[in-house]
Parts: structure tokens; sequence; C-alpha cells
């Protein structure tokens, strides 16, 4: 089956202009028609897919097109590291709420928090 930029946009629920940047940075390469437009074949439309779902797990795209080029890329290792990386983020996501929290408390009890508190 052949797609259309748009075609494939709609489907996959990206823009058209992301898909052009995807071709941009490496990411996809659909074939090109004598007039220059591009087509996408199942294969193209699997690779999108594979990408969003990197992507949506907050890999960086350089990152993505490293694990999709490479046979030898070790799909394991990367994403037990991003894992790491997105619980080091979780982490510090939850301090920073905690200390939210303290201040809000203190601010609805009327009371200012001293510096050990913060």
């Amino acid at each position: 089956m052949a797609y259309t930029v748009k075609e494939l946009a709609r489907l996959s629920g990206v823009s058209v202009r992301t898909l052009h940047y995807y071709e941009e940075v490496g990411l996809l390469a659909p074939r090109r028609r004598a007039n220059g437009y591009r087509v996408f074949d199942a294969d193209d439309a699997a690779r999108l897919q594979q990408v969003l779902l990197y992507r949506d797990a907050g890999m960086a795209l350089a990152d993505i097109k490293a694990l999709l080029d490479d046979e030898s890329f070790d799909v394991r290792a990367a994403l037990r590291e991003h894992i790491e990386r997105l619980a080091a983020r979780l982490e510090r996501t939850e301090a920073m709420m905690r200390s939210v929290q303290r201040r809000l408390d203190a601010l609805e009890k009327g009371t200012e928090m001293n510096d050990e508190k913060r």
C-alpha cells in the first residue's frame, strides 16, 4: 500500500510538517514519484510507528535514529538507560512537588517557612 504524506500524517496522527522533518533528519526515507511527491509504503508506516513509540517514551530523535538504523544497537540497554533517566527525572519532579506543597501548606496556615523547611 502506498500513502501520500497527507494520508500518512492523517493515519498516524502527526502533522505533514512532522513527516517532512523526520525525513530531513533521516528517520524516514520515502520514495519520490516522477513529479517529486513523496510516497510512503507499509515499511515506512511501520517505521513511523516505532519512531512515535520511542518519541512518546521521551527518547531523543537522534537516539531513535541510532536505535532504528544500527542493527548492532542494543535496544534493551538503551531502553534500560532511558528508564534510569526517567526515574531520575521523576525523583526531581517529586521533590519539587513536595517543596511546593510545603510552601502552599505554610501559606494556607498563615506561617512563613524558614530555610530549613524549604
